[in-house]
């Protein structure tokens, strides 16, 4: 008799299973979305990317176990592995993973590793973000240059560095919010 051997899936390996076949990324607004980074929707919800659908849309899992459906134009990204952070105290790092209680696990450019409170920490711009510069040009971030000016891909398909000083992570949609016709002062 052959020894049937049962797979248990985690659960965010379960909330995966319908998107294996789809697309593994998602570049809306001059953000990189990928499967397995973190995002906040405008209602202060994360979750962890584990698809994109047809319609671009990206399918999350929650934190509290269950799934859901943001929309990409109205999420920005949340804290992801291999994002650069900052410490309260002035440190830069990078994540390389989170503990159970959530908080950094930070690899230093010296090569140590540390682990930062989450709450001490703040997100700093990172590769696949989108930037803006003073100018009112945007683009995406594909790196940075010895300096840590920032390497862009601009709207146009052309690069370019642009020091980081006069750039910006940029959040929210592009797009101008629409101009609503005032109401009449009396109605009918």
């Amino acid at each position: 008799m052959e020894a049937v051997e049962e797979v248990v899936l985690k659960p965010i390996e379960r909330a995966m299973q319908p998107w294996l076949d789809g697309p593994r990324m998602l570049v809306c607004d001059h953000n990189v979305f990928r499967v397995g980074s973190r995002v906040t929707n405008r209602r202060g919800t994360e979750g962890t990317i584990v698809g994109v659908d047809k319609d671009g849309d990206l399918a999350v899992f929650l934190k509290n176990g269950h799934a859901g459906i943001f929309y990409a134009k109205q999420c920005r990204k949340a804290m992801s592995i291999g994002d650069r952070v900052r410490y309260n105290c002035g440190a830069i790092g990078e994540i390389i993973d989170f503990d159970k209680d959530d908080d950094l696990l930070v690899k230093l450019s010296t090569g140590t590793n540390q682990v930062w409170y989450r709450s001490f920490s703040q997100r700093l711009p990172s590769v696949g973000d989108r930037v803006h510069h003073t100018c009112k040009a945007m683009g995406t971030l594909e790196g940075f240059d010895k300096d840590g000016d920032f390497k862009v891909k601009m709207s146009n398909g052309e690069s370019a560095v642009w020091y980081a000083n006069k750039s910006r992570q940029g959040i929210g949609s592009l797009d101008p919010e629409p101009e609503w016709p005032a109401l009449p002062a009396e109605l009918p």
